[in-house]
């Protein structure tokens, strides 16, 4: 489903097809747009630069149709396009469309950062072509999902640097309340396994430093995520060789390790990465 931001204006063109897929003889066309409750947010009107014969109806909603209600992070319209055929029947097309709140995501809410601190946050970071292209609807998507995908990878945050102030509880770190023992390093260090679980009161007290990597690996696994990866999805399944014409591309057989992230999203998060096993015998 297309998304567009809150107070942004929106352009749709509407196939205009029976149930069967086939063409409409169309006459005339006006359409209706409705909100999420049915209510009518615009009253049937004529769909502009429509002309007999036309087998589409390119609609312009105005932005202030287009406008999220106090309190709503997202919301869903309706256009209804009505068409006269010359047959003389009646024939009704829908398609429905999303409005997302530009402030539906922010610092640890769904997001390292907003639509707008990720575009800054890009601006310094070469090849993204899909997060560069996007919408700003599909930016918020992607980077929703970025979100998620990294709250799934264990951290090490070196506790020196929040000045031995932070003391984790066990629900929400896997190391108990109190004192942080040194490592092998001479250092304290906190392993957070659950990073988009931490209160608030506790991620600000998280180094500037990770922070910065925090946006920059999710801008990055939201410019994967826009711009998919079907070389990672074959060998995921299994699929060892892939040919397309007399150009013959062949993988590895061994089954392609399974991450929460992109690669070069975790790159971007070296450093700051903490990997255990666990060994025993069978």
């Amino acid at each position: 489903m297309i998304a567009y931001l809150n107070g942004s204006s929106a352009t749709l063109t509407l196939d205009l097809l029976y149930e069967d897929g086939s063409s409409i003889d169309t006459l005339s066309a006006t359409y209706t747009l409705f909100d999420k409750n049915n209510a009518v947010v615009i009253a049937n009107t004529p769909v502009t630069g429509f002309s007999a014969g036309d087998t589409t109806a390119t609609i312009v909603i105005p932005s202030t149709a287009n406008v999220l209600s106090a309190g709503e992070l997202k919301s869903v319209r309706k256009i209804t396009v009505f068409v006269t055929a010359v047959a003389g029947n009646n024939v009704q097309v829908d398609q429905t469309y999303i409005i997302n709140s530009a402030n539906e995501i922010s610092f640890m809410v769904g997001s390292y950062q907003t639509v707008q601190e990720a575009e800054l946050t890009a601006y310094d970071i070469p090849n993204l072509p899909s997060f560069n292209t996007a919408s700003a609807a599909d930016k918020l998507v992607a980077l929703k999902e970025a979100f998620n995908r990294m709250g799934r990878i264990t951290y090490l945050v070196d506790y020196n640097y929040l000045g031995g102030t932070l003391n984790y509880v066990t629900e929400v770190n896997t190391m108990a309340s109190g004192a942080i023992p040194l490592n092998n390093m001479g250092r304290r260090s906190v392993v957070i396994n659950k990073l988009n679980l931490l209160p608030m009161g506790y991620t600000t007290l998280l180094p500037a430093i990770f922070i910065a990597k925090l946006k920059a690996a999710q801008v990055i696994e939201a410019d994967f995520i826009l711009g998919g990866d079907d070389a990672s999805e074959d060998r995921q399944n299994g699929i060892t060789t892939r040919k397309i014409g007399e150009s013959t591309t062949t993988w590895r057989s061994t089954k392609m390790l399974s991450l929460p992230v992109s690669k070069r999203a975790l790159e971007a998060l070296t450093g700051y990465l903490y990997y255990g096993s666990i060994l025993g015998r069978g």
